[in-house]
């Protein structure tokens, strides 16, 4: 095992780095929403909106009719940005491209290799995002369906929020194998 050089370390910080920034806009994102859809009540799909000049009210209901895909889009996302850092490290500490090795998810194929060179947190473990994301993309892109068919009693917001805080807590403590 070769060890990590002053520039590999460089370039998997600036992909931390890069990371995080892209989550802390997914943050954002999720406030709007929470922002928007606060004490409003249920709206049917078929209600009309004028498009021409939206009002707060407006704004509320395009988003409160929008809320649980755009978690379940905001879970996919982080998932995603999770996968593709993962991807660019190994990208830097390997010479051969990536390609997955098991029946794993990506994230924890990608974990196993990068193992050797990099110390990944187990209990940081992103198993429920990658259970969301799973049923979320390949059942149905819901992410009140998702909570329902894998038995989580918890909000969807609470759940994002949760979900938020372990990937940022996970891309903080990748670090270099002494």
């Amino acid at each position: 095992m070769t060890k990590i050089t002053l520039k590999d370390e460089y370039k998997i910080s600036r992909l931390q780095r890069a990371a995080l920034a892209e989550v802390e806009l997914l943050k954002h994102e999720f406030e709007l929403i929470v922002e928007h859809t606060r004490k409003q009540k249920s709206i049917s799909l078929f209600d009309e909106i004028d498009f021409v000049d939206f009002t707060d009210s407006d704004i509320k209901d395009i988003f409160t009719k929008r809320k649980d895909r755009k978690y379940a889009s905001l879970t996919v996302e982080l998932y995603a940005i999770t996968e593709q850092m993962l991807k660019e490290m190994y990208e830097c500490l390997h010479s051969d491209p990536y390609s997955k090795s098991n029946d794993n998810n990506i994230i924890k194929d990608l974990e196993d290799v990068l193992k050797s060179r990099l110390v990944i947190n187990e209990k940081g473990s992103l198993k429920k995002l990658s259970m969301l994301r799973n049923y979320i993309i390949h059942h149905n892109f819901s992410m009140k369906k998702a909570r329902e068919e894998k038995e989580l009693n918890i909000k969807s917001k609470d759940l994002y929020s949760e979900l938020h805080q372990k990937v940022v807590d996970y891309i903080n403590n990748i670090s270099y194998k002494e």
